[in-house]
């Protein structure tokens, strides 16, 4: 395919027109972004009077459709008010409620939609929580389950202990046991929160009931609460604390045990020494010693400050200020008259005497 010359001259661009198309573009935009601007002021101008009116009619109409604000009411002094005009009291409310159908306001007698239960009114675990018209219920799950638990105790108890309730006559609801002759007692009653059912139970203070049989309340400080407890002997203390209290017996008596076994064994050991040392008849004679000493450790001794003359028995008291040891002091009478009478062949404790002495002191025990 060729092209004419005469094809070409007539689609040669002509400079000139196009410079022109070219200015007058340039021309044709800025005059358009200044028309753009004025269409957009007076596009918002007209939006602010349309929402301006739109507002002051809005505002209008619910001015016309409000009802009269009503006058304050005159300050009456409280008792020189009127029934209707105390606050919270039946005319009050009666004369209200008239007031609102004089005024054209609708007024509700009853309820008769039941109340919806919102998702911030349920329980956080599931529960609902909510009763059949959606109030919510006094006891939760958890509560009504332990009051069943209470009631079942209370049950079993009542029929343990061969309680008996009298269902006519002046002590309908009361009880008797044959323990009692002749003895009619007050009644108890606790409603089951899942049932609604009422149960009765005997009730009675310690001092009327000496065998322990019936229960009683005991009430909180607060008054909002109270506890049922049975009459019966309670052991003192909780089950940790009991179980601790056994435990010190058990020690007391084993340590008893063992502290006895080894007073037995230097009692042996002591003996065997004397027997070797002074023979069977200074033995015999220090072990009664040792018996009468013991004899007065034991019981209650009073010292009276101006009468300090013991009596004498045979042979001379022991030192006993100290405690807990033996003084011995063992004389032999000679043909020779001397002035004590005899010659001393030994004083003081023995070696094994004194490791008692030492085993018996308040340190040791520790």
């Amino acid at each position: 395919m060729t092209l004419s010359s005469r094809f070409l001259d007539t689609k040669s661009l002509n400079p000139t027109e196009t410079t022109q198309k070219t200015m007058s573009f340039q021309s044709f935009t800025a005059k358009s972004r200044q028309q753009n601007s004025e269409n957009r002021n007076n596009r918002e101008n007209r939006n602010n009077r349309e929402n301006r009116n739109n507002r002051d009619n809005r505002n209008n109409r619910n001015k016309r459709q409000a009802p009269p604000a009503r006058p304050k009411p005159v300050y009456i002094p409280l008792l020189e008010r009127e029934p209707h005009q105390v606050v919270g009291s039946a005319e009050w409310g009666l004369y209200q409620r008239q007031l609102a159908i004089v005024e054209g306001r609708t007024v509700q007698n009853q309820l008769s939609i039941t109340p919806t239960i919102k998702q911030s009114q349920k329980n956080i675990v599931g529960i609902k929580n909510r009763n059949a018209k959606g109030f919510k219920e006094s006891y939760t799950q958890i509560q009504k389950n332990k009051q069943a638990n209470l009631i079942d105790q209370i049950v079993n108890y009542t029929n343990a202990n061969k309680w008996m309730q009298l269902n006519d006559g002046e002590n309908e609801k009361k009880w008797v046991n044959p323990a009692y002759e002749d003895k009619i007692f007050e009644t108890g009653r606790i409603i089951d929160a899942k049932t609604g059912e009422p149960v009765y139970f005997p009730i009675s203070n310690k001092e009327d009931d000496p065998m322990g049989l019936a229960m009683h309340y005991n009430v909180s400080s607060c008054g909002t609460s109270y506890t049922i407890y049975h009459n019966g002997f309670t052991a003192y203390g909780n089950a940790k604390e009991r179980r601790y209290w056994k435990y010190l017996k058990k020690r007391k008596a084993r340590l008893q045990e063992e502290f006895k076994q080894r007073n037995d064994l230097n009692a042996e050991k002591v003996r065997e020494e004397r027997l070797k040392k002074y023979g069977p008849e200074k033995t015999a004679e220090l072990e009664m010693m040792d018996k009468r000493n013991k004899k007065n450790n034991e019981g209650v001794i009073q010292k009276d400050s101006n009468n300090n003359d013991t009596e004498e028995k045979g042979m001379n008291q022991p030192d006993n200020k100290n405690g807990g040891g033996v003084s011995i002091k063992v004389m032999e009478k000679n043909n020779v008259n001397d002035a004590d009478g005899g010659v001393i062949m030994f004083s003081g404790p023995t070696p094994a005497e004194a490791v008692q002495k030492m085993l018996n002191t308040p340190q040791s025990n520790l």
